[in-house]
């Protein structure tokens, strides 16, 4: 068996999968439910105002356990590498073009009817086409939480030398992980100040360094625990427990407040943990609420960055009533990611799959042609 075939064999970690759609519609409900100032119990408004944050941070936790997991064999050679990053970008690309066609819709719409001002440069639309503001310019992202698909991208880079260590030794990342937490650190303590609105420093807070360990603490994850271990009743009480301390947990008034100094700390070490329980549990649904959470999983993506744009084209209708603007936006989104998984993300993610090997062995084959032409 090759390499390639043993990773598409390895199976799903469904609970995973799951927990990735759960946290999308976290986002989706934090903002669209602040956008229209629709009032909520406090539980619920604490609850989302913190995943507002934390559950977007999760995503790369999540990233982490699953690409360990999946890659853990990989050769690390030229193909290999060359494989794993055409395949990424086939997979994340396409539907940020779709998000991003939308956007600049969005704008054209306003600018010709409503004489809005709009404008861009030439550099973004290389750099968000590309998907490659995340390396170079994290602020230059087109796409409403866009921020966080330049930084996972940024994190791909990182891939192949977390998993070269973890295969070293199982403790061998463990360093990685503690340089990783230290580059985080001083956003958290310095460069963020706790008494300014976040807004003020976001292009500080989206720089990919300053998120990196959540991703490096997956991959970790992924070698310390065994999958679908933990009984479920375990598994569950552990997460009610997590889900309280979180709600409860410090911070309010400004989402600098949850970001900085020790809540930092609180919150980052709450969501790591939620991720592993969930890693590690041993869940088994019922037929009908699992095919509908790993449809929720395989519309996660879309959820996420759908989900603004909807909100923004609906309000070109004008809806006075908060709760009928989040519902209309909820549903919309959630039927338009599945419409947009199996019509554009499915496709093209079997079209990476298959054609990741010709294109990486085309892209080897280029220094050795210049070479040949100029008698190298």
């Amino acid at each position: 068996m090759t390499t390639e075939t043993a990773r598409e064999a390895r199976p799903r970690i469904e609970a995973i999968d799951w927990l990735r759609g759960v946290l999308a519609c976290c986002v989706m409900l934090y903002h669209v439910t602040s956008w229209a100032h629709l009032a909520l119990p406090v539980p619920a408004e604490r609850f989302l105002f913190r995943s507002g944050i934390y559950a977007v941070l999760s995503f790369y936790v999540i990233s982490g356990i699953s690409f360990g997991f999946v890659y853990r064999a990989m050769r690390l050679d030229a193909q290999d590498l060359l494989e794993f990053w055409i395949k990424r970008f086939f997979r994340i690309a396409p539907l940020y073009w779709f998000a991003m066609l939308g956007v600049l819709g969005l704008a054209a719409i306003k600018t010709f009817g409503h004489g809005a001002p709009f404008s861009t440069s030439a550099t973004a639309l290389l750099l968000n086409a590309t998907i490659t503001f995340g390396v170079i310019d994290p602020a230059s992202y087109m796409v409403t939480g866009g921020w966080s698909i330049g930084n996972e991208m940024a994190y791909y880079v990182a891939l192949p030398f977390l998993v070269a260590a973890a295969r070293h030794r199982r403790w061998s990342i463990l360093p990685l992980l503690a340089v990783s937490v230290a580059m985080g650190a001083p956003f958290a303590f310095v460069w963020i100040d706790a008494s300014r609105p976040l807004s003020e420093q976001w292009t500080t807070y989206i720089h990919p360094l300053c998120h990196l360990f959540y991703f490096v603490a997956g991959v970790a994850l992924s070698v310390a625990l065994p999958p679908g271990r933990l009984p479920a009743i375990t598994a569950g009480v552990g997460l009610a427990l997590l889900l309280i301390v979180y709600t409860l947990g410090p911070g309010g008034g400004d989402q600098a407040t949850i970001v900085t100094n020790g809540a930092w700390v609180y919150y980052s070490v709450l969501c790591i943990l939620a991720c592993a329980v969930v890693y590690a549990a041993k869940v088994h649904l019922p037929a009908l609420p699992s095919r509908a959470m790993s449809w929720l999983g395989r519309s996660s993506y879309a959820i996420y960055l759908l989900h603004p744009l909807v909100y923004k084209t609906l309000a070109v209708l004008d809806i006075q009533r908060p709760g009928l603007r989040v519902a209309a936006s909820v549903s919309i989104t959630l039927a338009l990611s599945h419409l947009v998984y199996h019509r554009i993300e499915r496709p093209m993610i079997d079209a990476g799959r298959r054609n990741a090997p010709r294109f990486a062995t085309w892209i080897r084959a280029r220094p050795r042609a210049v070479m040949g032409r100029f008698g190298g």
